[in-house]
């Protein structure tokens, strides 16, 4: 009984979940790839310059570990010994704490750039937000004083104005 009721009313209701189902999917789509079409903060020479500073030291940590590798493998080969091994090791080993501790300051100073952008951001939408709310719910203005009530007419102003009419078309004549 239920069933033939939304039928003969036009309602469907797979039909319905179906479009609800869709709306959704695109609404979360929407979220999904709506940052990559905003406005970018950092532009491409910055970019760069960042990358480069970070290859470079990448590089240089990079090349010290292929070095205390190769320190490793000429004491085992007994090419180095002693004293001599035990200086490189430590000029390797402080060179590559250095070049860990600046990556590590970078990616701090990032860290915190992103975060601000992040903030900067947020609170901006909440803005937009904030003033498209304020933009639909208009306030009336409130009066600096309240007027005063208008008073109803009396029979007499009543009567004034049909009478008034009453002469007006007397008064005309009429043209054919």
């Amino acid at each position: 009984m239920l069933e033939t009721s939304y039928l003969s009313a036009g309602f469907d209701i797979p039909l319905t979940l179906a479009i609800l189902t869709g709306i959704t999917a695109f609404y979360a789509l929407y979220l999904t790839f709506r940052p990559l079409f905003a406005d970018v903060q950092i532009n491409a020479k910055e970019w760069n310059k960042i990358e480069d500073d970070s290859m470079a030291l990448l590089a240089r940590r990079d090349r010290v570990i292929e070095e205390l590798k190769d320190l490793e493998f000429e004491a085992a080969m007994t090419k180095v010994e002693g004293k001599d091994l035990e200086e490189l090791r430590l000029k390797y080993e402080a060179e590559a704490l250095l070049l860990i501790e600046e990556l590590d300051a970078k990616a701090e100073v990032y860290k915190t750039q992103i975060q601000t952008e992040v903030q900067k951001a947020l609170l901006e939408m909440k803005e937009r937000r904030n003033k498209a709310h304020v933009a639909d719910v208009k306030p009336e203005p409130i009066p600096e004083s309240i007027p005063e009530p208008i008073p109803e007419p009396t029979q007499q102003a009543q009567q004034i104005p049909q009478n008034h009419k009453a002469k007006n078309n007397k008064s005309k004549p009429r043209r054919k």
